[in-house]
């Protein structure tokens, strides 16, 4: 929620950048896939936004 939001802090949008890039290997579903990539997108632009790039 907090992503979505913009009111995430900047040491756990790092970490949820790291967690989903560990994870997307073992996922097999094309559509949970997509939903991992708009993630790892939507909390590299806030990070790109605070100045900071994982």
């Amino acid at each position: 929620m907090g992503l979505l939001m913009g009111a995430i802090p900047k040491d756990r949008l790092g970490n949820l950048v790291r967690l989903v890039r560990a994870r997307r290997d073992g996922v097999m579903d094309p559509k949970l896939t997509a939903i991992l990539d708009d993630i790892e997108l939507r909390a590299m632009v806030e990070l790109a936004k605070l100045g900071q790039y994982p």
